[in-house]
């Protein structure tokens, strides 16, 4: 079982040096998720079929909220959604949710960005599928909610491996989440 220890160190040196210039990174791919974020209705996300990537989801309140009326905007059980994230209250640094300022919502991953934000979008209240369920939510009429998306590079796309793949985006990912601080979702 040596090989395993030595595959181990290995990967840990390869990772460590990868993380640090992925850190360095990192500002400039939340800047890019969260400027030019396309409203709910517009389906470019249609163009991100089968792309593997990172998304968010912003709103904006037409009004100024609280944590606590957020909370109660958010959360339809009562009107038949299952299965959603909830409102992450330990992200909150402040009481009062100002008008028209844009915040992240969710950070999301994928391996196919266009089915899954659409899935986000579309996707009934009913379903079993895990998914933030937006259309027909009483967010909706307050708020605005939009979307973006950042996409593994070409070359990583097209690479055979689907364990790296998803590995490379689902500690994208948990860095985005810390970075951002969305209000919906837990890691």
């Amino acid at each position: 079982m040596d090989f395993l220890k030595d595959f181990t160190e290995e990967f840990y040196n390869i990772w460590h040096n990868t993380e640090r210039q992925l850190d360095q990174e990192l500002g400039s791919i939340a800047s890019t998720l969260k400027t030019d974020c396309f409203p709910i209705t517009n389906k470019t996300y249609e163009k991100y079929k089968k792309k593997w990537g990172v998304y968010i989801f912003t709103i904006s309140p037409k009004n100024s909220l609280s944590l606590e009326e957020l909370s109660e905007l958010w959360d339809e059980t009562g009107n038949g959604y299952v299965k959603y994230p909830q409102v992450c209250k330990t992200r909150f640094y402040n009481s009062t949710i100002n008008a028209q300022k844009s915040y992240v919502l969710y950070v999301g991953k994928s391996e196919d960005i266009g089915k899954r934000i659409k899935e986000h979008i579309i996707q009934e209240k009913s379903k079993t599928t895990y998914g933030l369920k937006l259309i027909g939510r009483k967010i909706l009429e307050e708020s605005s909610i939009a979307y973006n998306s950042w996409l593994l590079p070409e070359s990583i796309q097209v690479h055979e491996s689907k364990p790296i793949k998803q590995f490379l985006i689902t500690q994208l990912e948990s860095k985005l989440r810390n970075n951002l601080n969305p209000w919906i979702g837990k890691q």
